[in-house]
């Protein structure tokens, strides 16, 4: 959020949920996924799910 790492997820990981508070004002929210070469099994991807926003 606004250029800073808020959480990270690594090596197939479960589903779980993750609860952040937005600051005051306008937020700059992303998701990057990037490839290593540690493994080639599984799914190659992250997903994304019920995404939700509560203003204060």
């Amino acid at each position: 959020m606004n250029e800073e790492q808020i959480h990270s997820i690594s090596n197939g990981s479960d589903w779980g949920t993750y609860q952040i508070d937005l600051p005051d004002g306008e937020a700059i929210i992303e998701w990057r996924y990037t490839k290593d070469n540690s493994a080639s099994n599984g799914y190659d991807a992250a997903f994304i799910d019920n995404i939700e926003y509560t203003p204060q």
